[in-house]
């Protein structure tokens, strides 16, 4: 984007009674995951700058291909769309879906939505270079026309004590270790688990494990921790938790692990930076790019039981009250100040 980007028009359009039009389309609430809670912030943060609408995917059709279908409908957050927001019942989150890609008959519909995106869009946007990278490859486009625009800050959980909120879901264990998310093979969480049962008796005596997310396809993790030698220190909980039993996981846990083997972008990385809690992590995709300005950030080489211990180990020895703080580049305010940007150089460049 043009560095020659006159900012005072950033401040004048706030003022203005005839804003810059934009529609964002994403899923509601009803399908909850990342992407949803991405669409409503981003909404709402573009609210402040141009006149925002909505549309919100009402339904999937077979319901059934969306692996969280039975939870489809539940209240599982509080979040509300500003009520400047238009609400009515695009951007590469994930460029190459591992489980969509081996479905053939969705394989094909992505196949074919990609060449009519080509032809319909004017300019992209992706989270980190090596979401650009991976988009140009797979779908032959110019990478002149794709932008970058981090994805922001998910600091809408309440921060609770921490010994309160280890008392409400019942651990007593002096070191807690969180992994976070959807259970699906790139996640790498078997990693974890191998990491964790390598650890020093003394260790495991004082910690333990906790393991929040939905399994996708990811059955053997369930196993591993239930065959696990210390299978009554890792706890699986094994549903989509509301964002009050977020709140609870995140103030409760000591460190954040995200041992994913690949990784375009992570929204839990953005709720453990919200927390400023230190976080593991593999050196991989756009976490290496999201979390590198973070000083509470751990890098592990993908895949490496031993690097997480290594760290797991160092975490524990320097364990306190942790309260780094997120980048500012990653707040809302300033990822919609990127969006009004690009959005009016494409007015510019039309």
């Amino acid at each position: 984007m043009s560095e020659q980007f006159r900012w005072e028009e950033y401040e004048e359009n706030k003022k203005c009674k005839t804003k810059t039009k934009v529609v964002i389309i994403g899923p509601s609430e009803k399908f909850l995951s990342g992407i949803s809670y991405f669409t409503l912030r981003l909404s709402n943060a573009l609210s402040d700058l141009m006149d925002v609408k909505t549309l919100l995917f009402r339904k999937m059709f077979p319901k059934r291909l969306f692996p969280g279908w039975r939870r489809v409908g539940e209240e599982l957050t509080t979040q509300k769309f500003d009520e400047r927001v238009e609400v009515y019942e695009i951007e590469f989150h994930e460029v190459v879906d591992p489980l969509e890609g081996s479905v053939l008959p969705l394989r094909i519909y992505s196949r074919v939505m990609g060449k009519l995106i080509r032809r319909l869009a004017t300019r992209y946007v992706a989270h980190s270079n090596s979401d650009k990278e991976l988009i140009s490859k797979n779908y032959g486009i110019d990478k002149d026309k794709i932008e970058i625009i981090p994805h922001g800050i998910y600091d809408h959980y309440k921060k609770m004590d921490r010994e309160e909120a280890r008392a409400k879901i019942g651990i007593k264990e002096d070191f807690v270790i969180l992994f976070f998310g959807l259970l699906r093979p790139y996640k790498g969480v078997k990693y974890l688990i191998e990491a964790y049962e390598s650890l020093p008796e003394e260790f495991i005596k004082k910690s333990r494990l906790l393991i929040v997310g939905e399994t996708w396809e990811d059955r053997e993790v369930k196993e591993l921790a239930k065959e696990s030698k210390f299978s009554n220190k890792i706890e699986v909980v094994d549903r989509y938790v509301s964002d009050d039993e977020i709140s609870l996981y995140f103030s409760a846990s000591d460190v954040l692990v995200i041992p994913y083997t690949r990784a375009p972008q992570s929204g839990v990385a953005h709720i453990g930076m919200a927390f400023g809690m230190p976080i593991i992590t593999s050196e991989v995709g756009g976490l290496k790019e999201s979390l590198g300005k973070y000083e509470g950030t751990v890098f592990v080489q993908p895949g490496s039981a031993e690097d997480i211990a290594k760290a797991l180990m160092s975490a524990f020895d320097e364990r306190r009250e942790f309260k780094f703080e997120a980048p500012e580049e990653l707040t809302w305010k300033e990822i919609a100040k990127k969006w009004f940007e690009l959005v009016n150089l494409v007015k510019e460049w039309k």
